[in-house]
């Protein structure tokens, strides 16, 4: 690609060039190739080396531009494979705008697009992501100079969708090509919560809207609940950290809704704002005690002016924010809403205490564990000395 799109555009004595050929002494780039001669001149995705036709024809070399490519290829994440090689087999098919697009590369504002050719004048930045899909690694950014396409929304979908599995989802696409369809992320905690309020609070207080069950945003960007789905996938859910994703679309037109925008997205504002400790908690009302029968769809962990601490299926939004959530450290509070004593909660002061202390300061790891384990998760107890006691037994 870098022959065709950059070398045999740019050089007017290197017109017609298409095939690179690398070996450690030289990299080139050749019009044609050599009809009976083969070498151990192109790389595998994995970045061996295999036998291929020999470059033959006009030639043009590009040592450090075309080592640079393979360097930065053999030392992409998972992840950022996954990302480059989407841009290549299905962005690329996605118009004639987009042709030749196959590095995935995200700015500083957050955009990330796919590029047809790097910028190696530039030095490296975080530009690139690595295996969880969360934080970047250094690599080169993409050229604005040639051709490049957008494509925020689906990134953010993919590495939510393949976080810590982006090799799986690499294998899946490289076998569907450009049929592949991104994992849809509309059943994280956060929408799980939203579709709850609409099946829990929404269609029992509402006649006309008995049947809702699915939170989704509408085309003017305002929640709604909704009894039935569209098969069209639009980005109308939320992920856990508040940015939009793709899923089924709410249906307009052929089932019933109702709109709930301001109390949806004090839910997401809610969510989005906490302290990993406050995830922490709200997760395990979500996913340990909601299987208690009498605590059915609670998800909202809250502590009272006494220091009581309940799980709640319900929050209250019609009352100020007060200290009723925890920093990350498990001892100090901050200001979110209460939960909604009318629905139903369950009290929980002792084992969130107990969770406080042993995910103190490490409450993302124990949410990671938390997710894994489900609603056989305990808190391990993590200072020394309870350590000591569990070991004497």
């Amino acid at each position: 690609g870098y022959c065709q799109t950059v070398v045999a555009t740019e050089d007017v004595d290197c017109q017609g060039v298409m095939f690179a050929r690398v070996t450690r002494d030289f990299a080139r780039c050749f019009t044609a190739l050599h009809p009976t001669y083969t070498a151990n001149r192109c790389y595998t995705d994995t970045g061996g080396k295999q036998a291929c036709p020999s470059g033959n024809g006009q030639v043009c070399s590009r040592m450090e531009q075309l080592h640079t490519i393979v360097e930065d290829w053999n030392s992409s994440s998972d992840m950022q494979l996954l990302l480059d090689t989407w841009c290549r087999v299905v962005k690329s098919q996605e118009s004639v705008d987009c042709q030749h697009v196959q590095w995935a590369r995200t700015a500083s504002d957050g955009t990330t697009s796919c590029f047809a050719v790097l910028d190696y004048a530039q030095p490296e930045g975080s530009h690139c992501w690595s295996n969880d899909g969360s934080s970047k690694a250094n690599c080169h950014q993409g050229a604005t100079s040639h051709s490049y396409c957008e494509a925020t929304t689906t990134m953010d979908q993919i590495q939510s969708a393949c976080a810590n599995g982006a090799s799986s989802c690499y294998s899946d696409l490289i076998a569907a090509g450009s049929s592949w369809a991104e994992p849809l992320v509309d059943d994280g905690p956060l929408q799980q919560a939203l579709d709850s309020y609409c099946q829990e609070i929404v269609a029992p207080s509402a006649t006309d809207c008995a049947p809702v069950q699915f939170a989704r945003l509408n085309d003017n960007e305002h929640w709604r609940c909704y009894s039935s789905l569209l098969e069209t996938t639009l980005p109308r859910c939320v992920q856990d950290g508040g940015a939009t994703t793709n899923c089924h679309a709410g249906d307009d037109a052929g089932g019933s809704f109702c709109t709930r925008d301001a109390h949806l997205t004090a839910m997401v504002d809610d969510f989005t704002n906490t302290s990993d400790m406050q995830l922490l908690l709200d997760t395990w009302c979500q996913v340990v005690k909601a299987e208690d029968p009498d605590c059915q769809h609670v998800r909202w962990a809250r502590t009272d002016s006494d220091g009581t601490t309940s799980c709640f299926a319900v929050l209250d939004h019609e009352k100020p924010e007060a200290a009723h959530c925890w920093s990350n450290d498990g001892s100090s509070r901050y200001n979110c809403h209460p939960g909604k004593q009318t629905h139903s909660f369950c009290t929980v002061t002792t084992t969130m205490a107990e969770i406080r202390s042993s995910c103190a300061n490490a409450a993302s790891s124990c949410y990671s564990n938390l997710l894994a384990a489900g609603s056989s998760w305990a808190p391990s107890g993590g200072g020394f000395l309870q350590q000591a006691l569990d070991m004497y037994c």
